[in-house]
């Protein structure tokens, strides 16, 4: 079981305001070039390093990546991948496609089995713009797979974990569909509200339609905005996010009974998950 969001889940990592650069599909392992490959390394160079700093803010300055390995094949046609690797630069998951995952099968707190991203992701910025920087996506998936933590965010269509949620009509900072008078809020953990738009998550210009209960529907995806006061855990929005959330410091800005899969966590913040492994532990 790879224990991941959704696939294809909805653009919500990046904000509204940045538009995705028009450019050529990836190339085929066979089309690749040395200067393809020369490319691509120093773009992993580059996500590395700057995830180390994400990392490093994120963790209240206790982490960081000292030393980092790249493993090259013995022949840059070799589709082969070291089943060792912690980060595998490999072609599109059947599934996931280019979006960047985990293999996480394990419970809460449990080690995951690799991160794994695609060339295309590394290289064409339109992917940067639905899934997330690279960067910060890193340090989140290094999360699920060195902390064993979970999403911090609601899923379109799932019946347990959504992104949309009704809330009780005297709440005033929620959204308002004014056909239906229906409050509703996002499901996400931020340390206040944000602003952003419904879109339907095929396309963009399409204004999402809503159930008979005045919820927007399983095919709405919530687009937020890029400038606003609001800032995001990594495991919710990475593009809005400094660090992980925790409870003793960030208000989540859901009324759901069933706001994320921190419940697999028996409620407990990611950051409190991660401060009981040895990398934390005894304020290392």
């Amino acid at each position: 079981m790879e224990d991941k969001r959704h696939p294809h889940t909805p653009p919500a990592s990046r904000p509204q305001d940045t538009l995705p650069l028009t450019s050529p599909p990836p190339r085929s392992p066979g089309q690749a070039t040395l200067k393809d490959h020369l490319l691509l390394l120093s773009l992993l160079q580059d996500a590395i390093k700057k995830a180390s700093e994400v990392l490093f803010t994120a963790t209240r300055s206790r982490a960081f990546f000292r030393d980092v390995r790249i493993v090259i094949p013995k022949s840059w046609s070799n589709t082969d991948t070291d089943e060792e690797s912690e980060l595998r630069i490999d072609n599109p998951n059947p599934v996931y496609e280019n979006q960047p995952y985990t293999r996480q099968p394990g419970e809460c707190g449990d080690p995951g089995e690799f991160i794994h991203m695609t060339p295309a992701y590394l290289k064409e910025q339109v992917y940067s713009y639905y899934y997330g920087p690279p960067a910060k996506v890193l340090v989140m998936e290094w999360a699920r797979l060195r902390w064993g933590v979970y999403d911090e965010i609601g899923y379109s269509g799932d019946p347990k974990y959504p992104i949309f949620f009704s809330l009780p009509r005297e709440v005033a900072d929620g959204r308002t569909d004014v056909q239906n008078q229906v409050v509703y809020q996002v499901n996400v953990c931020t340390d206040t509200y944000l602003n952003g738009k419904e879109r339907m998550w095929f396309d963009e210009s399409m204004r999402c339609t809503y159930t008979h209960e005045g919820l927007p529907d399983g095919d709405c995806v919530f687009f937020p905005d890029a400038n606003q006061t609001a800032t995001s855990s990594l495991m919710s929005f990475p593009s809005l996010a400094i660090r992980w959330s925790n409870s003793a410091t960030t208000t989540r800005t859901t009324a759901s009974p069933r706001p994320s899969r921190n419940d697999r966590c028996d409620g407990q913040s990611v950051w409190e998950v991660m401060l009981q492994h040895s990398d934390f532990k005894g304020n290392a």
